[in-house]
């Protein structure tokens, strides 16, 4: 975790502490003596203590969901550099290969490179921009390998430069690795969105009435400082 996590950890756990304390103390009989007639009684009580235990548990659910995530995105990044390695090289191969064949190139959704124009002195040259979006990566990859695997020409041309359909196919299945890890990113990361709004939502709930309860105990324990000293209030 980095320093902001550590710090929200000591957060909630210090609030947690706290709120734990006072639900613990305050059904005591005593105490209830001087909190039950302004409302917080054992049934009020034992409000704070469910809110407060949904929001320990929303806590626990959120660092679980965010560890999931985290082992989703490390998974999908190494399918993904197997699949790249495995896609440019076989760019390469079909770019020395069919060097002469545009139709076949285009085919496989490459196409000729064209002789680099020399920049005139001074002259400033329009940076390109190139898509890198998981799906755009992932139409490339999928023309090249559909496209080839369909072509018989393709393959024995590529053969020759040990690309041959065994190959290809090897290449195409780690594509559907890839895309498959991508959906496993894409429900982690939906958890997660999900557990950090219900733990907002439960932690707001528990402080909520934590702070209602602090406020009711001063105004009925005035006189006790005892008491208060026993529900955490120093």
């Amino acid at each position: 975790m980095n320093n902001k996590d550590d710090r929200e950890s000591a957060s909630f756990a210090e609030f947690a502490v706290k709120m734990r304390l006072f639900v613990d103390q305050a059904v005591l009989p005593e105490v209830q003596t001087y909190l039950s007639p302004y409302g917080f009684d054992l049934a009020r009580i034992g409000e704070g203590r469910l809110l407060l235990e949904r929001a320990e548990a929303a806590w626990d659910e959120k660092f679980e969901a965010r560890g999931l995530r985290k082992e989703a995105t490390e998974t999908m990044n190494a399918k993904g550099r197997l699949v790249w390695e495995h896609f440019g090289m076989g760019q390469l191969a079909a770019r020395e290969t069919l060097r002469g064949r545009p139709d076949l190139l285009s085919a496989l959704g490459m196409t000729p490179r064209r002789p680099r124009r020399k920049r005139a002195e001074g002259e400033v040259l329009k940076r390109a921009y190139v898509s890198q979006s998981f799906s755009t990566r992932v139409g490339q990859a999928r023309t090249f390998y559909d496209n080839a695997l369909a072509s018989p020409e393709i393959i024995t041309l590529l053969s020759a430069r040990g690309y041959d359909a065994v190959r290809l196919t090897e290449g195409r299945a780690l594509l559907a690795d890839w895309s498959a890890a991508n959906d496993a990113q894409e429900t982690a990361k939906g958890m997660l969105s999900k557990a950090y709004a219900d733990l907002d939502a439960a932690r707001g709930s528990a402080r909520r009435w934590y702070l209602d309860a602090r406020m009711i105990a001063r105004r009925a324990l005035r006189g006790r400082k005892d008491l208060q000293h026993a529900l955490g209030m120093d």
